[in-house]
C-alpha cells in the first residue's frame, strides 16, 4: 500500500484514540455532546434559524431558514424554507433506503433524488452540479440542528504528488462558499 494511504489511515486511527485511563463515555475529542439522538424521531418538528453565508472572514448575507420535518406513511416530509416571505419553499421527501447502513434519499419531487448518509447525529449528502461539488450536512444536538453547506469548485482543482511515484496523486479543491445556520426547534 502506498505511503500516502497508510499515512491517512494512521491519522484517522490516531484521531479516534482516547486515553485508555479515561473510561468516561461522555468524553469526546471535539467537546461535543456524545448523546445519540434517535433518527428520525428526535428530528421531527419545526426548526427555525438564520443561515449565514460566509466569505473569508465575514458574513456576506443572512437569510432566515426553516426546516419542517414530519412523518408521512413510510417516509418523511423534509421541507426547507428560505426567507421571511416563505416564497423559497422546497418540499422534499426523505425516504429510508437501508436504515442499518444509514442510507436515505432526499427526493426533490422534480426528478432529482440525492443520497443521504447518517453517521452518528449527522446526515450528509455530497453531489456534483455544473463542476461544483456540494457537501451538505445536518447535525442534531441539544442546541438544535446545525445546517452546513460547502460548495467546492471542481474545475479549479490543483494537484500534488504527480512527480513522486511513491505517493498517490492528490487533488485539492477550492471551497468557494460556506453556509451555516443553527436551527432551533420551535414546537
Amino acid at each position: 500500500m502506498k505511503k500516502a494511504v497508510l499515512f491517512i489511515l494512521l491519522m484517522a486511527f490516531l484521531s479516534c484514540q482516547t486515553d485508555k485511563a479515561d473510561n468516561d463515555s461522555s468524553h469526546v475529542l471535539d467537546n461535543r455532546e456524545s448523546q445519540l439522538f434517535e433518527f428520525p424521531k428526535d428530528w421531527i418538528g419545526d426548526w427555525k434559524g438564520e443561515l449565514e453565508i460566509w466569505s473569508i472572514d465575514t458574513i456576506v448575507q443572512k437569510v432566515s431558514m426553516q426546516l419542517k420535518i414530519s412523518e408521512n406513511d413510510s417516509c418523511f416530509n423534509w421541507n426547507i424554507i428560505y426567507g421571511d416571505d416563505l416564497s423559497d419553499n422546497r418540499p422534499y421527501i426523505l425516504k429510508v433506503i437501508n436504515s442499518e447502513e444509514g442510507h436515505y434519499e432526499i427526493d426533490e419531487l422534480n426528478g432529482i433524488v440525492l443520497d443521504v448518509w447518517k453517521k452518528g447525529n449527522t446526515l450528509t449528502s455530497a453531489f456534483e452540479l455544473d463542476d461544483l461539488i456540494l457537501l451538505i450536512s445536518e447535525e442534531i444536538s441539544e442546541h438544535g440542528i446545525l445546517y452546513e453547506v460547502r460548495v467546492i469548485d471542481r474545475k479549479n482543482a490543483t494537484t500534488t504528488g504527480e512527480k513522486n511515484d511513491e505517493v498517490d496523486l492528490i487533488y485539492n479543491y477550492p471551497v468557494v462558499t460556506y453556509q451555516k445556520g443553527l436551527l432551533k426547534k420551535s414546537n
